[in-house]
């Protein structure tokens, strides 16, 4: 499924100022052994923007980023974002 997405970015510690971005966006069902996890691939037509992003069934209220290799990365960094209610 094809959409777009509107994205903004804020790095803790680093700047006040938001990162704005926007663009196609690809949406498969399945990640690794979760079948009916969602992938989002943001930018998928472009080699050096691609990023990627993960739902999964067990943390339906929570999205994760991925690296490059679409891995969920290994940091003391959170990497989640949650929804709020």
């Amino acid at each position: 499924m094809n959409e777009t997405y509107s994205l903004e970015e804020t790095y803790l510690g680093k700047s006040d100022q938001a990162i704005q971005s926007k663009g196609p966006m690809l949406i498969e069902r399945g990640y690794e052994k979760d079948n009916d996890a969602t992938l989002y691939i943001l930018n998928p037509d472009s080699d050096t923007e691609k990023r990627y992003f993960v739902r999964l069934t067990a943390q339906p209220g929570k999205l994760i980023m991925l690296d490059k290799d679409q891995k969920i990365i290994n940091s003391k960094l959170n990497y989640t974002l949650s929804e709020e209610k």
